[in-house]
């Protein structure tokens, strides 16, 4: 409560709610995209796509775009959506599971399997 008494409460408890509402917006808005999960999600794809640190190879990095690109139109429709939510859009796999009505370990076993269909593919294609 402030030192003196609010003429009126309601106005005051408002004005109080809208602060907090707006400090929050402002501090997840801060966050980088992906709210946290950007790294944890580039992790995940450590194992199965080569890191290329050199602007030299943009090239390469458009043909693996491209070998990404055409194996994700090989996986079935809900696999694809949950591998491109993942990491694409870095959503948490909580939020994954609650919009394809799934559990979350669904999830992590569809984005573990995707994963390694796709190193598999890329082994074959030559690039791993």
């Amino acid at each position: 409560m402030p030192i003196h008494r609010p003429q009126y409460l309601g106005a005051f408890l408002g004005k109080i709610t809208r602060r907090a509402a707006c400090s929050r917006l402002t501090a997840s808005r801060a966050e980088k995209r992906g709210g946290g999960e950007l790294p944890l999600v580039l992790d995940e794809l450590t194992e199965c796509l080569p890191c290329s640190p050199s602007a030299a190879q943009a090239v390469e990095d458009a043909e693996l775009a491209q070998m990404v690109n055409r194996f994700l139109h090989t996986l079935p429709a809900q696999a694809c959506n949950i591998f491109l939510r993942r990491y694409w859009y870095a959503e948490p796999t909580a939020d994954i599971a609650r919009r394809y009505r799934m559990t979350p370990g669904a999830v992590k076993t569809s984005l573990h399997r995707s994963r390694e269909k796709l190193r598999r593919y890329l082994e074959k294609e030559g690039i791993l």
